[in-house]
């Protein structure tokens, strides 16, 4: 699963530097949405293996540690961002990113507008909601869809797309009360969700924040990743989990995830059905390969960094670079930076926040799908 999740993040990179040489691997929606089903899988796990989500304590420490998890690696990088657009400026006296449009348009925004984009580049919630607000001469307009609208509202974000871990938060927000119901109730969720995404599209709603923004439709990508942990446990209750066939189903999700940009008959959810499949393979191979789970961790810090340190790669090599190895030269810079991080500041303050963890006992899980003992080891 480490492997696979490294690749999307390479994948929402490639997609927003316009690909190398032609190659993006997976466009940046499917991989974001991908995300999705991951993070069900992950969170159905840890709740069932560290937090008793039946009781007030367990659902806070699960809060709490996922509020870290989330906050302290996007408080991070937005310092670094901040402090490196800072240096641009210094050094070429041009502002770049989210702090430059904030700069140059904060003297006509509203009070409204300064506390939404405050409040929302502060604690990330409320991000996606730039789908439907236009900005309009510093006020907020309400639209059905803000695509191709200029300035849009994510260029005064510091990390614009973390409006997708806006998604996220609310997927924990509900997890405790969601993962432990029964199957049936959560693939009912699951019908519903396409059910209204069909029915939105119908009418006309098929801008960019229907397709894969707004909550209630993503929310079923999410159960999905929840009844495919479920599957997982159920097998390895009953001795069914094999390494080497996880080991070959897992390789062929990492090859259709490099080639899925050829493969026109799999293209979005047609595909999603496959990732949802191949998970509980993919998580085996994780929990028994180091080097996967690394890369796994990887791609959070290369999800946060890539636009920024892409914005300053632009402005210093200018508009004369070749592109396509500018692309290649960014791409292993973000890399380099995300191992940094990682190795430097994530993992020292993961060993007390996974600490926090065991102070919960989690209770036996609901059948039909049994959840037995397996050590967690991602670091969900």
């Amino acid at each position: 699963m480490g492997t696979f999740r490294f690749l999307l993040a390479l994948s929402v990179a490639l997609s927003h530097f316009g690909g190398v040489f032609g190659y993006y691997m997976m466009n940046g929606r499917m991989a974001v949405q991908c995300f999705y089903m991951v993070s069900g899988f992950l969170i159905s796990l840890v709740l069932a293996q560290k937090y008793d989500a039946t009781t007030a304590d367990g659902r806070w420490l699960f809060y709490s540690n996922r509020a870290l998890r989330i906050f302290v690696p996007y408080w991070s990088f937005c310092l670094m961002i901040l402090a490196a657009q800072a240096l641009v400026l210094v050094a070429l006296g041009v502002r770049v990113g989210g702090s430059a449009a904030l700069a140059g348009n904060w003297a006509e925004m509203t009070l409204a507008t300064r506390v939404y984009l405050a409040i929302s580049n502060a604690f990330i919630l409320t991000q996606e909601w730039s789908m439907w607000l236009a900005y309009d001469h510093g006020a907020l307009v309400p639209v059905w869809s803000s695509d191709g609208l200029s300035p849009h509202l994510g260029e005064f974000q510091i990390i614009p797309q973390a409006w997708s871990i806006s998604l996220e938060l609310m997927f924990y927000a509900l997890a405790p009360f969601l993962v432990r119901r029964h199957w049936l109730t959560l693939l009912g969720i699951i019908v519903a969700s396409y059910l209204l995404r069909y029915a939105s599209f119908a009418h006309g709603f098929t801008g960019s924040g229907f397709v894969y923004r707004f909550f209630p439709f993503e929310l079923g990508l999410f159960l999905a990743g929840v009844l495919s942990h479920r599957v997982y446990a159920w097998m390895v209750a009953r001795g069914l989990a094999s390494f080497p066939v996880a080991l070959a189903v897992t390789a062929a999700l990492v090859g259709a995830v490099m080639v899925e940009q050829y493969l026109d008959r799999l293209d979005n959810h047609k595909f999603y059905i496959l990732v949802v499949i191949a998970l509980p393979a993919a998580f085996e191979v994780s929990r028994r390969l180091r080097l996967d789970r690394w890369l796994g961790e990887l791609s959070y810090p290369i999800y946060l960094a890539h636009l920024a340190v892409g914005q300053v790669a632009w402005t210093v090599a200018g508009s004369d670079a070749d592109r396509n190895w500018l692309v290649l030269a960014t791409v292993a810079t973000v890399v380099l930076i995300a191992v940094a991080y990682v190795r430097f500041v994530d993992l020292p303050f993961e060993r007390w926040r996974q600490r926090r963890a065991t102070q919960a006992e989690p209770r036996p899980a609901l059948e039909p799908f049994a959840r037995p003992g397996l050590a967690a080891v991602s670091r969900a």
